[in-house]
């Protein structure tokens, strides 16, 4: 059997023993890690002091209308918690940031903050993999979801 498929055999399985809230994403490889720190919306620091931008998701800047409510959600998602990290096609971005899609106690971090109105839908070329699915989601969260969108929070 390939490495990867090994790699994301073992991800499923461990993701199926933590009550999986969304259908289960293809990642390549798996990592854990312990998250140390949410700087905003869609960028935390692990317990390595390294940097990690979320795929696919774009939230308000410091100073930004729902910028405060974004970096409290993902630090409700994740902070103190140990996630598991998926890789797209990059290593990094332009910032030197590792670039991974997150999963918190069976929930798909990136997806969730679209859902909840917290994150737009953003393309990370060349880190497509999910946009489709981000977009739908952005779509149905404009009907009142989340701070970005409506009055629910």
């Amino acid at each position: 059997m390939h490495l990867s498929h090994l790699a994301s055999l073992a991800f499923a399985l461990l993701m199926l023993g933590g009550c999986l809230q969304q259908e289960l994403p293809y990642f390549e490889p798996v990592e854990r890690a312990e998250v140390e720190r949410v700087i905003d919306g869609d960028t935390i620091v692990l317990k390595s002091d390294e940097r990690v931008r979320l795929i696919g998701i774009d939230t308000p800047e410091k100073g930004e209308k729902c910028f405060e409510e974004a970096k409290n959600r993902l630090q409700q998602l994740v902070l103190g918690k140990s996630v598991l990290l998926g890789k797209g096609v990059s290593e990094r971005d332009v910032y030197g940031r590792l670039v991974r899609f997150v999963y918190a106690d069976g929930l798909f971090v990136n997806l969730a903050l679209i859902e909840e109105g917290f994150a737009l839908a953003f393309e990370f070329e060349p880190d497509t993999g999910f946009s489709e699915l981000f977009r739908e989601a952005e779509l149905k969260a404009v009907d009142g979801n989340g701070c970005l969108w409506g009055t629910k929070q």
